[in-house]
């Protein structure tokens, strides 16, 4: 499997958690993109017996926490640079990254940067910057709670 391939995995598996996280509305009404707990459950599994254990041979992040005041803010911070700019924000993309922590290994990190309507469809507005302030846990958190 190749460095994209697991790249791709994990912003899906991230994604999927994220929505996971979410998924309460006030109305109680699930909104798209819902998974259920079983789905949730089987695709971690699926990333941490195909690409974590095999591809890593140290422990890397594989979980991100964002406080629901952080993600209000994020979003809210995208609705006012798009509003001062008279741009129409349209949500938040959000990207994998890396940075060396103090071993010398590459650990992952999520950011996410808020979109616009523009000539494709949700353009990223880089130049706001990104927001990259989760906490994450070592050893990581499973969603599966034993």
């Amino acid at each position: 499997m190749n460095t994209r391939q697991i790249t791709l995995i994990k912003l899906v598996t991230l994604l999927i958690l994220i929505s996971t996280l979410m998924s309460c509305e006030p109305k109680g009404i699930k909104p798209d993109g819902h998974i259920s707990k079983e789905i949730a459950e089987e695709r971690e599994q699926n990333y941490v017996n195909n690409i974590y254990g095999k591809e890593l041979n140290y422990q890397d992040n594989r979980e991100f926490w964002f406080s629901n005041e952080e993600l209000q803010k994020m979003i809210d911070y995208a609705a006012h640079v798009g509003d001062s700019l008279d741009l129409t924000t349209t949500g938040l993309r959000a990207y994998l990254g890396a940075q060396m922590d103090e071993n010398g290994n590459w650990k992952t990190e999520l950011f996410f940067v808020p979109t616009v309507e523009g000539e494709d469809l949700n353009d990223n507005y880089n130049d706001s910057g990104a927001f990259n302030d989760s906490q994450s846990g070592m050893p990581p958190i499973s969603f599966i709670k034993p």
